[in-house]
């Protein structure tokens, strides 16, 4: 996540970035997506990352689940 970037930013770079890697036949696991995003969060957002891995099935989780959830936050 970029300084001062919000979360609504990340998610529409993300889904760029995603949309692109798509067209060019590169697929990831949910799971993978996931810990990418995950990854990508600010240092502020590890408690509920920690918490959110713990309970929730990174494997059935979709991006767009994903950050509904951190919206919601």
């Amino acid at each position: 996540m970029l300084p001062n970037e919000i979360i609504d930013e990340l998610d529409s770079r993300f889904t760029i970035i995603m949309n692109e890697i798509n067209i060019l036949g590169k697929e990831y696991p949910k799971r993978e997506i996931a810990l990418k995003i995950i990854r990508a969060l600010p240092e502020k957002w590890d408690v509920f990352t920690v918490m959110f891995q713990n309970t929730n099935d990174l494997t059935q989780i979709t991006a767009k689940q994903l950050f509904s959830e951190f919206k919601s936050i």
